[in-house]
């Protein structure tokens, strides 16, 4: 059988599980022990090795330090703390309660890496306050949605760390490399908003103007995550360790904050610790079902054909670019983003060595795809989560429709940042290139 007919056969069998219910990791592990029982008995043995091998990853270590910095942020209730104060610095803007949103959803996710966290803290108090001032409901769930997908692209972020375990790329330098997309990328949900509010002041009216002196006065409670913000991102920039030790620091970082504040009990730390244990299992669940998945696509010959075919078409590269970023948006509406980074990885990265790109630009080329992909229908995590937010603190469902409706805009500019980074691959390239020799 020709590789591209089993290919396709399991692609679709993979779809097919995935949209009956079946969890990513153990679609994955199914799909692999079919191939292993029926072509390749005797490579049973590998799902065993491989799962050994991945555990003892040093690099993997990183991800239940990161994910336990970001429950202890949110358990510690600093979150709704920094909000209150950029809103009383950005709320007289149009849009300024949006903006305020965005910006501190973003600060937060970029500090913790958890885009559902980071709605689900900042959300529950900014989403409220905007309905309560008379703000579109589109406008103020959009704006949140849309202001956590930083999450995965300042680090820490989840997904650079799996695409820097699977590439065997510097993880350090795929961090360093998503800063200046990540601040562009906030840039542009900023303009976007403010611009929609002056052409149309009851989309988002401009808030009470706040005197100075409240202003400053508000400037401490932004204390805690400036101050882990700079310990994570000053250590990791400066190169004094590895993004695996930076990870050991922040989460150090973040138990400081929650016990000099005096925001931390046993009970929060035992959720802190159980959700960190949770939220770790199943990541790396997802990590060996696709290790072992990688085998088997590679000993099929799927990541080679599709190279060789790929390269043999007559078209300029990035015309192939084009195609491989309008296969992940299509992926993005179906399957988790994670278990997109699983599958195609393998597949993918070759092409792209191949045709002359860097892989750390493609690291966030790719991430920035799996962002769109939070907030695409009909699997898009952030759409469900800011619908939970809204129904459990506003009292106001709203249909899944509304709520696509109001990230469209965020979701096209998106894509503008994949259009912008590709003719300047440089904003990438050059601050990693730079710092880290």
């Amino acid at each position: 059988m020709e590789w591209w007919t089993l290919g396709i056969i399991i692609f679709l069998a993979l779809v097919l599980l995935i949209f009956i219910g079946v969890p990513i990791a153990f679609s994955l592990g199914i799909m692999s022990a079919f191939y292993a029982l029926l072509f390749w008995p005797q490579g049973l043995n590998i799902f065993a090795f491989t799962s050994y091998g991945k555990m003892y990853s040093f690099m993997l270590v990183a991800v239940p330090l990161f994910i336990f910095m970001a429950e202890m942020i949110v358990v510690s209730g600093s979150s709704s703390e920094a909000y209150d104060a950029v809103h009383k610095w950005m709320g007289p803007l149009p849009g300024g309660l949006a903006v305020s949103s965005l910006v501190a959803t973003g600060v937060f996710a970029a500090c913790c890496g958890a885009a559902a966290g980071a709605i689900a803290s900042i959300g529950r108090v900014s989403i409220p306050e905007m309905l309560k001032r008379g703000y579109d409901r589109r406008l103020a769930v959009g704006s949140v949605a849309a202001g956590a997908t930083v999450a995965e692209l300042i680090p820490p972020s989840i997904f650079m760390i799996l695409i820097g375990v699977i590439t065997e790329t510097s993880i350090g330098k795929l961090f360093i490399g998503g800063v200046i997309p990540g601040i562009l990328q906030i840039s542009l949900f900023i303009i976007y908003i403010v611009i929609r509010s002056k052409l149309n002041p009851s989309y988002g009216p401009a808030a009470v103007s706040v005197r100075w002196k409240e202003r400053w006065s508000s400037l401490y409670k932004v204390i805690p995550l400036l101050f882990l913000a700079i310990l994570v991102f000053g250590t990791l920039y400066s190169g004094m360790v590895t993004p695996t030790e930076v990870a050991a620091i922040g989460a150090f970082g973040s138990i400081l904050i929650a016990a000099i504040c005096s925001k931390i009990t046993w009970e929060k730390f035992q959720i802190a610790i159980l959700n960190t244990v949770r939220i770790t299992c199943f990541v790396l669940w997802i990590l060996f079902a696709a290790a072992i998945f990688s085998q088997m696509i590679t000993r099929i010959g799927i990541p080679q054909g599709l190279c060789e075919w790929i390269i043999s078409l007559s078209v300029n590269k990035y015309v192939i670019l084009l195609i491989i970023n309008i296969v992940l948006l299509m992926l993005g509406c179906f399957i988790d983003p994670a278990g997109i980074i699983m599958i195609t990885i393998p597949i993918f990265v070759p092409i792209m060595e191949s045709l002359g790109f860097s892989l750390v630009w493609f690291g966030v080329i790719f991430v920035i795809n799996m962002e769109i992909a939070l907030l695409t229908p009909p699997l898009g995590l952030n759409l469900y989560v800011v619908k939970a937010v809204l129904f459990a603190e506003a009292g106001s469902d709203i249909p899944i429709t509304e709520i696509v409706r109001a990230v469209t805009p965020f979701l096209l500019l998106g894509i503008l940042l994949i259009v912008i980074l590709t003719v300047f691959p440089e904003l990438v390239t050059w601050l990693p290139e730079t710092m880290i020799k």
